[in-house]
């Protein structure tokens, strides 16, 4: 998620938590080294099931900042592979 528009000149995000309702895989979270972008993978859930994922960030000057987004699962085609 990028929080470049969020933050104020000269603030980095120091701390990130994901969240979302069961069903989803969430691993591998991290920060980019400028401090304003966070990722995180998402594995799992069920064919066209809405999800709520959310991100709750600290940034350096101790104020607290939540972003929410959608994400709809969709089934993937069979792929084969050689």
């Amino acid at each position: 998620m990028d929080w470049t528009g969020w933050l104020a000149a000269g603030v980095t995000i120091s701390s990130s938590t994901w969240s979302s309702v069961s069903g989803l895989g969430l691993s591998d979270d991290s920060i980019d080294t400028m401090g304003t972008k966070t990722t995180i993978k998402i594995a799992g859930g069920d064919n066209g099931v809405r999800y709520i994922v959310q991100n709750t960030i600290e940034t350096s000057n101790n104020q607290t900042v939540v972003a929410a987004f959608i994400l709809e699962v969709e089934a993937r085609p069979n792929v084969k592979t050689r």
